[in-house]
């Protein structure tokens, strides 16, 4: 993967989180430093792919939610861009989660600003794996990785 692609990936995650920020009405001055615990919930780099020409960027934001029934829940998301590093704002993405249990879950994600985004119970700890489909037009672009809860 190439230092532009990783450079304008964080660039894109940058200006989704600061559009995030500005949605929900939050103050740049009510937020914590940089040096502070902020970075606890930081969304993390989980897995990146090019398949078909396009850039697949999975990134995953550990517990922070809860849900209703008291679970903990992450956030997986996915950057997606074309081969010429452009944000795919017109894709529809779907999940497939398992826990380490081996309980599955689906989910279709919705796309927030050309982030795509779904919640993913994570009650427990361990390994969990991901088949993400991703139809843009008519390529269906399939994927799939692991990621740690601890």
């Amino acid at each position: 993967m190439s230092k532009k692609f990783v450079r304008r990936l964080q660039l894109i995650t940058l200006l989704a989180c600061v559009s995030l920020l500005i949605q929900a009405g939050v103050s740049f001055a009510s937020l914590p430093a940089a040096d502070s615990a902020l970075s606890q919930g930081a969304p993390q780099e989980v897995h990146l792919a090019t398949q078909k020409g396009f850039q697949l960027a999975f990134m995953l934001q550990q517990p922070t939610q809860t849900a209703a029934a008291g679970e903990e829940m992450s956030e997986l998301m996915l950057f997606l861009a074309d081969s010429k590093g452009q944000p795919v704002n017109n894709a529809k993405v779907a999940f497939t989660v398992v826990s380490p249990g081996g309980a599955t879950m689906e989910s279709a994600a919705r796309n927030e600003a050309g982030r795509y985004a779904s919640g993913v119970y994570s009650p427990s700890a361990g390994t969990y794996v991901v088949k993400a489909e991703v139809k843009v037009g008519k390529q269906l672009l399939s994927d799939w990785f692991t990621f740690q809860v601890d």
